[in-house]
């Protein structure tokens, strides 16, 4: 999966402490020379950050703000001031000098930078025990408290969000008889910068503007760099308000910009709930929703940090459910940490079809098709998929086509968490509503999956499967199929995948990681497989191609059949460059537990594995690949522990 990667970058400041005075070399020999002249290079990137080759001093984000650095001297115990300097450079500066007088001993330097206002005058103050400090009036920033740098307090927060940026760094030093050389500090950005986006663009048209609140931490010590104390902000944003409405592509899903801000912020943390209130277009006619996204998305200092959702919801009911997605990537001298956030799911379903629209959004593309596999959905939040599961169930038509959702084609854009909760397979609700379109995983994985359900005769991520136009592909299952069976049935099918597919439906390049358990009232029975508990009806099979599975544990109680692939197949079944993992009950000789009439099945490079280590041996991979031609992904050995990974193919 292709990563959107959000880069931040180290500032170095360089500072040359040495003696000042008309003769140089007599300065230095001076062991009663006070003067230190301190030189600062500030960043290049410090407007905006990308990395440029510019020897100047960057200018102000516009023309109402002016830069200003700021310099303490502290004392050895951090508990007296004795130098406060604060500089504006010119237009066009390459450094900033700082010159003072200082006496021999140990010290901290302080330094901070950030913009004001273009009239700011330096004017006589008295801060932290020192009078007569020149100041130039705080706009951002409070820096002229009673603890001085050591208490910076944020003051104002605006949808115009770069004159937001600030930098500091604090440096132990010595001053002796001579002047000190060389002394160099890192000058690190105070803040993060944390854009939320809209995944659906569609749903996007409709916003007008929305209303962000939300904590954020307001006071940074200079000295410690501990960034403490909160204080609530709240802000609306709409058109020509901090990039709002610009695309952005993460996790190469295409976005709508909904706001980005600077927050002042820790190494390591994590954002408190937002709560964001949108308001609709006259023109749209949309009543949109309220959203809460929950606490946790992580924040990190000198990070920029998307984070991506389907928040937009025209429905008339609020709802607080959201799910979202943050990608982090950073670039220091050696690669920083990277976090992922998947969307995890509450549990809940659709009440109505009105809402179950609302859920899964409009086409992505072909919504004026005749044809139902030419509707393409783009699935990137797990109440989708629970709204693909009602409408399914209920035989819903799209809007163009007598066609219903059975028939369409699905595209996965990012992982999703189903969270544990329980999960009823796609297409059943009551009846059993087979699938007849496209289900694309497009290598992402579902996980937390628990399929259970009451009643229910086939159970997997899917119920039931059928035609030889259905496919489901590149997609990775983890997760457990328990599901609850009455003795109405007289056969139970329970698989990763699918619990029963037929009619030439095919499953390609999937992979499942779990358990399976089932039990039969009435010891009637129960077909367990890795991908498909089973496949075909008599003359109708289906076909599962270089897939694996898994299973942990496969306790089936009744008439159990299991296979490490299939539980059950008919004659005229295709299995081939399928792998599973050494089960006890399972057979190692067959991807199959039984097969209709003692028949034979097209097989070809199918096996086994003992574990990972295994799983991703050479020869597997390639056997697993070997019937690919026709898919755009292929296997890859897993790292770190982990089993075979989809990759998309490179095109030559």
């Amino acid at each position: 999966m292709k990563k959107y990667h959000l880069y931040l970058w180290i500032i170095a400041l360089i500072g040359m402490i040495t003696s000042c005075s008309q003769n140089e070399t007599d300065a230095l020999q001076n062991a009663n020379n006070k003067m230190v002249s301190i030189t600062a290079s500030l960043p290049v990137d410090f407007v905006q950050p990308n990395p440029q080759s510019r020897a100047a001093l960057p200018e102000a984000p516009d023309d109402q703000y002016k830069l200003r650095c700021i310099l303490e001297i502290w004392d050895e115990e951090l508990t007296t001031l004795k130098v406060r300097k604060e500089v504006c450079p010119a237009a066009g500066a390459e450094k900033i000098d700082f010159t003072f007088e200082l006496d021999n001993g140990e010290y901290h330097a302080l330094l901070w930078a950030d913009y004001v206002g273009k009239n700011a005058v330096a004017q006589a103050t008295a801060i932290a025990g020192l009078s007569d400090v020149q100041h130039y009036a705080d706009r951002w920033y409070e820096t002229n408290n009673a603890t001085g740098l050591k208490e910076v307090r944020v003051m104002a927060m605006d949808v115009k969000f770069e004159k937001q940026d600030a930098f500091f760094a604090a440096k132990p030093f010595t001053k002796e008889a001579t002047a000190l050389k060389d002394l160099a500090a890192t000058l690190t950005r105070a803040v993060a910068k944390l854009t939320i986006a809209e995944k659906s663009t569609t749903n996007f048209a409709y916003c007008k503007s929305v209303e962000f609140k939300y904590n954020v931490l307001t006071t940074l010590d200079v000295s410690t760099g501990i960034v403490s104390g909160t204080a609530s902000f709240a802000n609306v944003y709409g058109s020509g308000n901090a990039g709002f409405g610009e695309d952005i592509t993460i996790n190469d899903i295409p976005c709508k910009v909904l706001f980005s801000n600077y927050i002042l912020a820790n190494t390591d943390g994590t954002m408190p709930e937002i709560s964001l209130e949108f308001a609709a277009t006259a023109e749209s006619g949309k009543v949109l929703n309220k959203v809460t996204i929950p606490a946790g998305i992580p924040i990190k200092r000198n990070h920029r940090i998307n984070a991506a959702g389907t928040l937009i919801l025209a429905q008339d009911a609020p709802s607080k459910a959201v799910n979202m997605t943050v990608d982090i990537d950073s670039e220091w001298e050696t690669t920083d940490v990277e976090h992922n956030i998947d969307p995890i799911w509450d549990g809940k379903y659709p009440t109505s079809v009105e809402e179950a629209k609302a859920w899964m959004g409009t086409e992505s593309s072909g919504a004026n098709a005749s044809s139902g596999r030419d509707h393409v959905f783009t699935i990137t939040a797990a109440r989708q998929l629970a709204a693909l599961h009602y409408l399914m169930s209920n035989y819903v038509e799209m809007n163009v086509t007598n066609e219903s959702y059975q028939c369409a084609t699905y595209k996965l854009a990012t992982d999703i968490d189903l969270n544990g909760k329980d999960w009823t397979p796609i297409g059943y609700d009551r009846v059993i509503s087979n699938f007849y379109g496209v289900f694309d995983g497009q290598g992402h994985t579902v996980r937390g999956m628990n399929a259970t359900g009451d009643n229910v005769s086939s159970s997997g991520f899917f119920a039931r499967a059928s035609g030889r136009n259905t496919i489901i592909k590149h997609l990775n299952i983890k997760g457990r199929v328990t599901p609850g069976v009455t003795s109405n049935w007289d056969m139970v099918n329970c698989g990763g995948i699918v619990g029963r597919m037929y009619n030439g439906t095919c499953i390609a390049f999937c992979s499942f990681e779990g358990t399976i358990s089932a039990t039969h009232p009435n010891n009637g029975t129960v077909h367990g497989g890795g991908i498909a508990g089973l496949v075909g009806i008599s003359g109708s099979a289906g076909k599962i191609i270089s897939c694996y599975s898994v299973v942990t544990e496969m306790s089936l109680t009744g008439t159990a059949i299991k296979g490490g692939i299939a539980g059950y197949t008919y004659n005229d079944t295709t299995i081939q460059g399928c792998y599973w993992q050494e089960l006890a009950g399972i057979r190692d000789d067959s991807p199959c537990g039984t097969i209709e009439n003692g028949g034979g099945i097209n097989v070809g490079y199918n096996g086994h594995f003992t574990d990972a280590v295994g799983a991703n041996d050479y020869d597997v991979i390639n056997a697993m690949n070997t019937y690919g031609a026709d898919y755009d992904y292929q296997w890859q050995a897993g790292t770190n522990g982990s089993y075979p990974v989809l990759v998309k193919k490179t095109v030559n």
